[in-house]
């Protein structure tokens, strides 16, 4: 887990107004140019970080350091649903000047993983984060955060372990199962009776998430009482559950653990609440940054893996 003062963080990059298109001899890259692959290994060390705020729109340029920039790449938010895909061209767009200087201008919130390519041949890494306003609320748009994440609800209900409870993030500390239990079921209550969508910030690993080392929610020995109770408890009290815990979703162990929470927390047709629950993950780390300006903080979570989701019967 890390946490970084984000805004400011690196002063040789410089954030200006306006589109790329101001720059006359800038010369446009193309999708293809502007292309790295989702599955990209993502360097698991604290990476620099750009913070741009709506309604003031910015251009990032990243300028020669040891050459001239040969290229520069985007990933954007990995989305489930093939409408929610990120567009270049209209979502972020880039080119290059003759001095060597790329620039980037993103005209959607969301996070960015950038990869760019000097002359001399390094590659540097940064995460671009476009934001709403500054606000101590966890998720501000598509991608909820991640650079690499399914799409989240706006009206999710977050919930972290008390390991977390120093973290600006919004959510809801709870220390056991059971009080995460209670906590759900006294927000689905307030409400009208239709199921929630809930995040949960523990602790995790390939098929399991915990809440100490000692109470772990898992299809193992160790965790399967425990997640039959969360499911028998839950049942048509929710919509979603994504997991922003580390390796929940890596490998057969862990699709195979999301499949099982997805199916035993749906609910039939034709039953009160009925619910098919979809489940959201990932198949590497997950950090935190926040970024403290006049008093009001911005929260994000990050993820060096790949989305992870199932969805449990209809």
């Amino acid at each position: 887990m890390r946490a970084a003062l984000v805004a400011g963080a690196l002063a040789a990059l410089a954030l200006v107004g306006g589109a790329v298109a101001a720059g006359a001899q800038c010369t446009a890259l193309t999708a293809d140019d502007l292309f790295l692959d989702p599955a990209y290994a993502i360097p698991d060390t604290s990476l620099p970080a750009i913070e741009i705020e709506i309604p003031s729109f910015g251009e990032v340029t990243f300028p020669p350091r040891g050459g001239p920039v040969t290229h520069i790449q985007v990933v954007p938010p990995q989305m489930l649903l093939v409408q929610d895909a990120f567009v270049v061209g209209t979502d972020y767009t880039g080119c290059l000047d003759p001095d060597g200087t790329a620039r980037l201008d993103f005209e959607h919130v969301a996070p960015y993983f950038v990869r760019v390519t000097y002359a001399d041949a390094h590659v540097e890494h940064y995460i671009v984060y476009v934001i709403t306003t500054p606000s101590p609320a966890p998720f501000t748009g598509p991608g909820a955060g991640f650079h690499q994440v399914s799409s989240m609800p706006s009206n999710v209900h977050g919930y972290q372990s008390s390991s977390f409870a120093n973290e600006p993030s919004g959510f809801t500390t709870v220390s056991s199962l059971d009080q995460l239990i209670n906590q759900v079921t006294s927000t689905w209550t307030a409400g009208n009776g239709d199921p929630i969508d809930i995040a949960l910030r523990l602790h995790g690993a390939a098929g399991q998430f915990q809440f100490s080392r000692n109470e772990v929610v898992s299809d193992g020995p160790a965790g399967s009482a425990n997640l039959e109770r969360l499911c028998n408890k839950l049942r048509g009290k929710v919509r979603s559950v994504t997991l922003l815990s580390c390796n929940a979703g890596t490998g057969p162990k862990g699709t195979d653990f999301m499949q099982k929470l997805a199916n035993c927390l749906s609910t039939p047709q034709g039953t009160p609440h009925h619910a098919q629950v979809t489940v959201n993950g990932n198949s590497g780390k997950v950090s935190s940054e926040w970024h403290t300006s006049n008093g009001q903080t911005s929260f994000h979570f990050t993820t060096n893996g790949g989305a992870v989701s199932a969805s449990g019967p209809p």
